[in-house]
């Protein structure tokens, strides 16, 4: 098997140089791609839609997107993505239990299989106490894994359930707006040339901020100070992340803040006030 890595544009990037990033990246020996939907470290929200129907969908190659942050935060249709597989976390924005996760699988892997069509098998749900049995469904072959946790399953069902009740494009655009505060009230405290990290763009930003305030960006013990003392001294909780800008640049550090469904914009005037304080008194 052989690996190919994407590099996809971090700072100043635009939905088509996303999508040319996939476009030169393919050859006819690519067997799948796969990419996150919102990348974890950075906050980028990648234009899964026309990377499946403009990259993958012509040259016959299966995507599998990673929607950890994805799903619970913004409004998804799978069907008009196009995607063949969609994996995401259950715990994370859709605020279900621990260890649980929502896969799709595209018309029961009826794609998969003109794309794979020089396989007799395309597919193995090696992880499943059923997989020996394909008569039962792949539907319940890909849920039935040992001793079940039914009580988990039914908690994350009650809470998609509540984002439905609630309206999953309402909360998409709420915690957008969130970001959005977020990255202004940043600018405005730390200068506009603070690096932000994360698109501040339609369809390219999500609910994650991504920053670093000091001079040299690849001080990894600085950032975790600081992010430490954030947790300690003002009671916010953010997480530090690593990149490279380029892949064969130098790795980067970040502050990652998440304006989730629960926060209001008091929480994203405290959080960025606390940064700033913290930051004086670092570099004072």
């Amino acid at each position: 098997v052989t690996l190919t890595k994407v590099e996809i544009p971090v700072l100043g990037a635009t939905e088509q140089a996303y999508v040319d990033a996939f476009a030169n990246a393919v050859s006819p020996a690519t067997r799948m791609i796969v990419f996150s939907h919102i990348t974890y470290k950075t906050g980028a929200r990648l234009p899964v839609k026309r990377i499946c129907q403009e990259v993958a969908v012509p040259n016959g190659i299966p995507t599998l997107i990673d929607g950890a942050h994805a799903i619970g935060m913004i409004e998804l249709d799978f069907h008009d993505m196009d995607c063949d597989f969609y994996a995401g976390s259950g715990h994370k924005w859709q605020c279900g239990p621990g260890a649980t996760g929502i896969l799709y699988v595209r018309d029961n892997l009826g794609r998969l299989r003109d794309y794979w069509s020089d396989r007799a098998e395309v597919f193995w749900p090696i992880n499943s106490s059923l997989a020996e049995y394909p008569f039962f469904g792949l539907q319940l072959q890909l849920q039935y894994v040992g001793n079940d946790n039914y009580p988990a399953k039914r908690a994350l069902a009650d809470a998609c359930d509540m984002w439905d009740e609630i309206g999953r494009d309402r909360i998409e655009a709420y915690v957008l707006s969130l970001s959005a505060y977020c990255k202004q009230l940043i600018r405005q405290a730390f200068g506009e040339s603070t690096v932000i990290y994360s698109p501040d763009a339609p369809g390219l930003s999500s609910g994650l901020t991504a920053f670093n305030p000091f001079d040299d960006r690849t001080d990894a013990e600085l950032l975790k100070q600081f992010r430490d003392r954030l947790r300690e001294e003002y009671g916010f909780v953010v997480r530090t992340t690593d990149f490279h800008v380029t892949l064969d640049g130098p790795e980067e550090h970040a502050l990652r803040i998440s304006t989730h469904l629960f926060h209001d914009e008091r929480d994203v005037e405290g959080v960025v006030a606390a940064m700033y304080s913290l930051f004086s008194d670092m570099t004072s």
